[in-house]
């Protein structure tokens, strides 16, 4: 492969790199746009507004997420610290829930790194070759 080429294959995958972290933090941006709170939602839970909620723990316990669906039909969802306070107070309620473990895409974990680093060793490669 001659420079040209080298020089032009960098371009590209600079570019989808900075491509897909535009895409990462628009919709990191998007899923942080929900106002609800905590207290929102007891006070949703006592008024019995809330029909299903659906918990998404993370890896790192007692930590999550929770998809709340309202009798009016909105969704909305917030950060919870401790699932395991929020499985008591819905069983105290008597509200539906189910808890699944929200595992990070692979394409996150493992292509994204593997791609920055290819990236990465290709500049560095032509910054080199002169």
């Amino acid at each position: 492969m001659n420079n040209r080429n080298i020089k032009n294959i960098s371009f590209y995958i600079a570019m989808l790199f900075i491509v897909l972290i535009a895409v990462s933090m628009i919709s990191m941006n998007l899923s942080n746009s929900s106002k609800y709170t905590y207290e929102q939602f007891e006070r949703d839970l006592q008024a019995r507004n809330v029909k299903s909620v659906t918990i998404l723990g993370n890896e790192e316990v007692p930590t999550g997420k929770l998809q709340i669906e309202l009798l009016s039909g909105k969704n909305v969802s917030f950060e919870v610290s401790d699932v395991e306070k929020v499985q008591d107070l819905l069983s105290e309620e008597e509200v539906p829930f189910q808890y699944r473990l929200d595992k990070d895409s692979w394409l996150i974990t493992t292509l994204l790194p593997c791609l920055a680093t290819f990236g990465i060793v290709l500049l560095v490669f032509y910054m080199f070759s002169g």
